[in-house]
């Protein structure tokens, strides 16, 4: 029987898992973000071996009985070695784009539009890939879980020099826990910034849910460049008719599956359909593995 060990960082969260080559998950692990492109090498190498410590005690089974293990961490080549050496199981680093084929197109031709932490978009035809957006938060990212936690910023930054109380200023301060949004800065000015604007996600749609308008309007222009990101993935397709999917962590929350499923729809007039998929990247990773290995 052979083990192997798969870690899906990114920067909200790291998954890591045992499985067999028959797929069977033995055990998994969780801990803080891991994305090397935007922590300290320490922080990133730390939370992936936490995460793998755990699924390994999950799973009863010791590291040196692991075959090898595949690393879907971005920016994390360089705690490679190091990773390594303090695990002692043989890894490589992998492009999570090579699974989502698997885990949310069924291996098909298709567009897979990732809204996590970032954001990008992926057209599969045939034997060649287009990823369009990803470029990270600086200047793109648009339509990801940071990117709506920037607009919910904005939103209530803006209302309090104006002198206004809002319901969305409430909330952030409530989920932020500070007593005046002015302490925003300081907060916001510490590690894992990234993480902490992301983390806004969950309240700006449980808010939009019970009907409050800058939330809505936040989620609508949020899902309106996800939307951008599919329309650009299906020019470059010609436009032809294929099947969509929304992976990341915003494909969690209804509100935002529904908004996009139906602007989709209206802006590509039919010819790109919504795709459900339960699957995430892990279930891509165990997918390949069986398919390599089994």
């Amino acid at each position: 029987m052979k083990y192997f060990l798969i870690i899906d960082g990114g920067g909200t969260k790291t998954t890591a898992v045992i499985v067999t080559q028959e797929g069977k998950i033995l055990g998994s692990g969780f801990s803080g973000p891991s994305n090397a492109l935007f922590l300290t090498k320490k922080e990133a190498l730390s939370n992936a071996l936490t995460s793998l410590e755990m699924a390994l005690l999950k799973a009863k089974i010791e590291k040196e009985k692991i075959d090898f293990g595949y690393l879907y961490i971005p920016g994390f080549r360089e705690c490679l070695e190091e990773f390594i050496n303090i695990s002692r199981i043989n890894c490589e680093i992998k492009n999570e784009i090579e699974t989502i084929r698997y885990s949310a197109l069924n291996e098909e031709d298709g567009v897979a539009v990732l809204a996590g932490t970032g954001s990008f978009a992926v057209l599969f035809l045939g034997d060649k890939t287009h990823t369009i957006g990803g470029w990270g938060p600086y200047f793109d990212d648009l339509g990801s879980g940071y990117h709506l936690g920037v607009l919910a910023l904005q939103q209530a930054t803006k209302d309090y020099d104006l002198g206004l109380s809002t319901e969305l200023q409430e909330k952030i301060k409530e989920h932020f826990k500070i007593t005046d949004l002015s302490q925003i800065r300081s907060l916001l000015k510490k590690e894992n910034f990234r993480e902490k604007i992301a983390s806004l996600s969950p309240l700006i749609c449980n808010l939009t849910i019970k009907g409050n308008k800058d939330a809505s309007l936040i989620v609508d222009k949020t899902v309106e460049e996800l939307v951008n990101l599919a329309f650009r993935a299906h020019e470059i397709s010609g436009n032809k008719k294929l099947p969509i999917v929304l992976v990341g962590g915003l494909s969690n929350s209804k509100v935002i599956v529904e908004k996009f499923k139906n602007t989709v729809k209206r802006k590509t007039k039919n010819k790109l359909f919504y795709l459900e998929s339960e699957n995430d990247l892990i279930d891509g990773a165990i997918r390949k593995i069986i398919k390599d290995k089994g």
